[in-house]
C-alpha cells in the first residue's frame, strides 16, 4: 500500500477490517514518522584555566518530541544520576548548564512538524 492510501488504511481499521501484514508495517512507519522524538547528546565542555577548549564528552542523552523534552545524565565520580525535563532541549540545557559548560548537539536531522 502506497503513502498516498494512509486515509483509507485508517478508515479501513476503524471499520474493524483486518490489516495485511503489509498495511500493518506501513501503518508502524507513519506512526513513527509522525511521532518519534529527535534524539539529542549533551556535550561537557572542559576548559583550561584560560578558556580554551582541551577535551569534550558526551555527558547525556535526550529525546525532544513535539512540546517536551526528556534528558538522562549518567553519574559520574563528582556526579549523581540527573533526570531532566523541559519543553525543549535547549531549556534543559539553560537549566542545567549553568554550572557546567554544556553543548546541545542534535542527532536526528530535524523534520516538518518538530521543535528544535
Amino acid at each position: 500500500m502506497e503513502r498516498g492510501n494512509e486515509a483509507k488504511l485508517w478508515r479501513t481499521a476503524c471499520e474493524g477490517l483486518s490489516f495485511t501484514e503489509a498495511d500493518m508495517k506501513l501503518a508502524i512507519r507513519l506512526l513513527h514518522s509522525e511521532h518519534a522524538p529527535r534524539r539529542f547528546s549533551l556535550i561537557g565542555v572542559h576548559r583550561d584555566q584560560d578558556g580554551d577548549v582541551w577535551d569534550l564528552e558526551i555527558v547525556g542523552w535526550g529525546l525532544q518530541w513535539r512540546d517536551e523534552a526528556l534528558a538522562y545524565l549518567p553519574p559520574t565520580p563528582h556526579s549523581k544520576t540527573v533526570y531532566c525535563q523541559g519543553s525543549t532541549a535547549e531549556t534543559i540545557v539553560a537549566r542545567y548548564g549553568h554550572e557546567n559548560d554544556l553543548l546541545l548537539a542534535w542527532i536526528d536531522p530535524e523534520t516538518p512538524g518538530q521543535r528544535s
